[in-house]
């Protein structure tokens, strides 16, 4: 884990203080190296520590990890521990559990999924995913949810504004009860 880059995505970043105070608790775990936060993004990167010690740091600090977690069909020759030995060695996987009778995979990671599946290609034990993954945020929701907050508290603003250039009727109501 020494020297191997850790890249996750953290949930509720919303300005550069809370950039800041992220990267200050990463930098603050012993042990973590070249830790670096970015907005954009919402995504951070660190080097030197073990993803769980990651996810509990930061969720101290108020900034939860997106932790995915995935189902994978697999089929091998390999034991169950082998298997889970692979998952367990790329980065960000907090947990890996393998079902042969089932032939599956079941992994939560803070990393890429890609990854994941490249080293189990490479040593030999091929892996298709059967979910479509379940995330800890979901931006769909949040963003509808904006939205209507936003076009709830705009369309009043709009309508006074608006408006009279529309009607002029409405114009002259507007000037007379509002006094604009």
């Amino acid at each position: 884990m020494k020297d191997k880059v850790l890249s996750f995505g953290i949930l509720g970043l919303n300005c550069a203080s809370c950039v800041s105070r992220a990267e200050a608790a990463l930098s603050a775990i012993s042990g973590a190296q070249d830790a670096r936060v970015n907005l954009a993004t919402q995504s951070g990167q660190v080097k030197g520590i073990a993803p769980i010690i990651v996810v509990q740091e930061l969720a101290k600090a108020g900034y939860p990890v997106d932790i995915i977690q995935a189902k994978f069909k697999i089929s091998s020759m390999l034991s169950k521990v082998q298997i889970e030995q692979i998952a367990e060695a790329v980065p960000g996987v907090l947990s890996a559990k393998a079902n042969l009778s089932e032939s599956c995979l079941e992994i939560k990671t803070v990393g890429s999924i890609d990854d994941l599946r490249e080293a189990l290609l490479l040593a030999g034990c091929p892996a298709s995913r059967v979910d479509g993954g379940v995330s800890s945020k979901n931006p769909v929701s949040e963003n509808f949810f904006r939205f209507m907050w936003s076009a709830a508290l705009t369309t009043p603003v709009f309508l006074i504004e608006m408006g009279g250039h529309l009607l002029p009727a409405m114009h002259h109501w507007i000037i007379e009860n509002v006094g604009l």
